[in-house]
């Protein structure tokens, strides 16, 4: 069994802030030991957020998928397009 860090996949991939977030929450909380520990933490700033781990057989290191959004940002959705959620909270 692997107990080092799991590798963080970030999606939307453009969303550079959420993924600083994420691989700081990931620092900051070395205990975090199971996705949902991690999406529970991600929550408060990022309420639809979905953390799964890969089911891929032979990873030598474990692979956690972060969805900001709670899903794959499909082409044109509006998740993909958006590259992160705007500060002056209005709609893209």
């Amino acid at each position: 069994m692997h107990v080092g860090r799991p590798r963080l996949v970030c999606l939307p991939s453009r969303d550079r802030e959420f993924a600083a977030h994420v691989d700081a929450v990931m620092v900051a909380n070395p205990e975090l030991r199971e996705p949902a520990e991690l999406a529970s933490v991600l929550r408060p700033r990022y309420p639809a957020v979905l953390v799964r781990a890969s089911e891929l057989e032979g990873l030598r290191t474990p692979t956690w998928y972060v969805y900001r959004d709670g899903h794959f940002p499909w082409p044109g959705s509006p998740s993909a397009v958006e590259s992160r959620p705007r500060s002056d909270g209005g709609d893209r």
